[in-house]
């Protein structure tokens, strides 16, 4: 029986979790014989039964499980990282000011700010970190209630309820008029996470151009004798068992196989 494989991109894994749900899910699928995927790259490695399912059907049981999953050889090279660049540039220039407020704040405390200008001034924090917690925080947001919508735990969930949970209970006890809110706190939170992600990515594609690398280096053409005697220059990836192949004076042996001849010089 035929055997495909065939290695995807997950751009949508968050996690060495998310790579282990796809992976287990992925093992009780009939004609599924292996599944491998690796978490640093967001890349998973399947072989199949090819009169089972087609590359497409593939990809739309991991679509079922709530990841995107795209062939190698048509995902982009590098994902993008200008909408992640902007969302971390407005959450660093909120930030900078919430804090700015939040200390004018601790020390009119000690001083003689009266009630008022707290107020006003927590007012105004309550409106700088509304762009963070919904724009720049989305990055968060949307995975978890994607996954929330398929009845699913992601790493991102956790993070998404205590930003909301922290800013709409800073907005009560604003309202309330109470003396302590916590907008420097998510504004803060969201910020540091959003760096984290940046140096993640460029990590990220920092290792997919050396695995890319490798992969030119280790992807080798061969000579395959043909039938009628001539020589055709395909794929190392397309030999088959039984294939005789030429290898001239300082070619890279690409193959197990037997020498064909009495005696050869490598």
């Amino acid at each position: 029986m035929n055997v495909m494989n065939e290695t995807y991109s997950l751009p949508d894994a968050r996690c060495a979790g998310c790579i282990l749900k796809i992976e287990r899910a992925l093992s009780h699928v009939s004609g599924i014989r292996h599944a491998r995927g690796n978490a640093t790259q967001k890349r998973i490695q399947i072989s199949w039964e090819q009169a089972s399912y087609s590359p497409a059907k593939i990809q739309d049981i991991i679509g079922a499980l709530g990841y995107t999953a795209t062939p190698i050889k048509d995902a982009p090279a590098h994902d993008d990282l200008r909408p992640l660049l902007y969302r971390l540039g407005v959450a660093a220039f909120c930030m900078m000011n919430v804090m700015a407020l939040s200390i004018s704040v601790w020390f009119g405390g000690i001083s003689d700010m009266g009630w008022g200008t707290t107020q006003f001034l927590h007012s105004l924090s309550a409106v700088l970190a509304l762009p963070v917690v919904f724009y720049s925080g989305s990055v968060f947001h949307v995975p978890a209630w994607v996954a929330a919508k398929r009845g699913q735990m992601i790493m991102d969930a956790p993070i998404s309820i205590a930003i909301l949970v922290t800013y709409f209970a800073s907005l009560f006890e604003l309202f309330r008029g109470a003396e302590h809110v916590y907008f420097d706190a998510v504004v803060g939170l969201i910020s540091f996470l959003l760096i984290g992600r940046v140096l993640e990515q460029i990590m990220h594609q920092r290792s997919g151009d050396a695995a890319a690398n490798l992969r030119r280096f280790l992807s080798v053409d061969v000579q395959r004798v043909t039938s009628n005697g001539t020589t055709e220059m395909i794929s190392a990836d397309q030999l088959n068992s039984g294939d005789i192949i030429c290898v001239a004076a300082g070619d890279r042996l690409s193959v197990d196989g037997e020498l064909m001849s009495k005696s050869a010089t490598v």
